[in-house]
């Protein structure tokens, strides 16, 4: 049940977690995320920034890596995916390198 614009719950037991939407904003001819001051604040504040985004996107492998459909579509589990992942994501959403 929705109570307002940040926050979610259930049979009014409180908050399950905040959340609020951070619009896109599209540069380089609609190519490409231009990092905004919102969405660097969701990264870096919210988040707590790269180290954070890393243990999830490499969770996310971890677990891929297991799944026999999606296993097949990830050529090595040598490369470092969730690395190179939340850094893709750290550029794009906060502007970082």
């Amino acid at each position: 049940v929705k109570t307002d614009d940040t926050t979610s719950s259930n049979d009014n037991n409180g908050p399950l977690h905040p959340y609020h939407f951070v619009p896109l904003r599209m540069g380089g001819n609609g190519r490409t995320h231009v990092a905004t001051t919102a969405s660097a604040a969701l990264i870096i504040d919210e988040l707590g920034g790269l180290p954070p985004l890393e243990r999830m996107t490499n969770a996310f492998y971890g677990k891929a890596f297991r799944d026999k459909t999606l296993d097949q579509f990830i050529r090595s589990h040598s490369d470092p995916h969730g690395s190179r992942f939340a850094r893709w994501i750290h550029q794009k959403l906060a502007g970082g390198t």
